[in-house]
C-alpha cells in the first residue's frame, strides 16, 4: 500500500520479487525468462491469459526453460501493447530503427 500511494504521487516504483502476493496492486508487471528474455510486460490481470495458466508457479516453471522463454518473447513482440511500448520509447528518446527491447 505504501508503494501504491507513492506511485499515486507521481513516483515510479520498481520492485524485483518472486513474492507474488501483492502483484495485483501493480500497474504493470514484467516477467523475464531464462537467458534474460523479456517474456511479458503488461497488466497483471492479463498475465494468466497470456501464458495460458492459472498460477504464478506455472509461469516460473515455463520460463525456467530458455526455449520456452524465447517462444514467449516472440509472442510478446507480436502484441499490439509491445509495439506501442517500443514506439513510445522511440518517440521519447528520439530513436529510429529497430530496438532490441
Amino acid at each position: 500500500d505504501l508503494l501504491k500511494n507513492l506511485s499515486l504521487k507521481g513516483k515510479t516504483i520498481v520492485v524485483i520479487t518472486h513474492n507474488m502476493e501483492n502483484v495485483d496492486k501493480c500497474d504493470k508487471i514484467v516477467f523475464l525468462g531464462n537467458g534474460g528474455h523479456l517474456c511479458y510486460c503488461g497488466a497483471p490481470d492479463k498475465l494468466f491469459n497470456f501464458f495460458g495458466v492459472r498460477k504464478y508457479g506455472k509461469i516460473f516453471s515455463l520460463l525456467s526453460d530458455e526455449k520456452n522463454s524465447i517462444l514467449y518473447e516472440d509472442k510478446l513482440k507480436r502484441t499490439v501493447a509491445y509495439k506501442v511500448m517500443v514506439n513510445d520509447i522511440k518517440e521519447i528518446y528520439g530513436l529510429d530503427g529497430d530496438l532490441n527491447v
